[in-house]
């Protein structure tokens, strides 16, 4: 597989649409994305292995998460794969 770097995601219409961009080419491709829809957030980390991009934590402007997304770039699918839990401390950094 060639590399990919997931940019933003919106919904229209209930639709998920993201951009990826092929490294080797610098083209950006808008591309429908199915799953899980996590909220609009900022100060995000996120990693690539092998056919997945993972996201996880952020600020959402009232409240710092601590949930996890996976991008399957295969199928183009998000999952939830852990979701925000108040209960669940973030360590400090």
């Amino acid at each position: 597989m060639r590399g990919h770097f997931w940019g933003r995601l919106r919904w229209i219409h209930g639709l998920h649409f993201g951009l990826l961009c092929d490294v080797e080419s610098g083209v950006w491709t808008e591309t429908r994305v199915s799953g899980a829809r996590p909220v609009p957030r900022m100060h995000h980390g996120m990693a690539v292995v092998e056919n997945f991009v993972s996201l996880y934590g952020s600020f959402d402007g009232l409240q710092h998460l601590n949930d996890l997304y996976a991008l399957d770039l295969r199928e183009n699918r998000l999952a939830c794969l852990l979701p925000h839990d108040d209960s669940r401390a973030d360590v400090p950094r």
